[in-house]
């Protein structure tokens, strides 16, 4: 599957480009395009979308649209000291801040959680 994100603009062009460039053997692995984080009615893209999969003989699979939502921040520390909102009981999670580590952002749904304390050791 090949994913353009259409937010910048250019995507229908680097779709193109890059099935252009791949050799026909990778070409032939691609399944489908997704177009990604597209703002505005789905219609407006529907002739262009139909001439890219008339002219590149590939499927696409889907628009997703632009969600503005929170994510999670990739390879990075960035935990508060925060006390249970509801004063109630507390379960407290250390994560040690080491140098060689990655995937923090395993812990971060427990900073939602309303009895979980989590301070940030460095």
């Amino acid at each position: 599957m090949l994913v353009a994100d259409i937010d910048k603009g250019g995507a229908l062009a680097a779709v193109v480009e890059t099935l252009e460039l791949l050799a026909p053997e990778d070409r032939k692995m691609v399944a489908g395009i997704v177009i990604n984080k597209f703002r505005g009615d789905r219609e407006l893209l529907k002739s262009a979308l139909d001439c890219l999969e008339a002219g590149m003989g590939i499927p696409v699979l889907g628009v997703i649209p632009y969600l503005c939502f929170a994510v999670q921040e990739e390879d990075t520390v960035n935990y508060e000291l925060r006390p249970a909102s509801n004063g109630s009981r507390v379960v407290e999670i250390v994560v040690l801040y080491l140098l060689h580590i990655f995937n923090f952002t395993d812990f971060d749904p427990l900073k939602g959680e309303p009895n979980v304390y989590l301070p940030a050791l460095y």
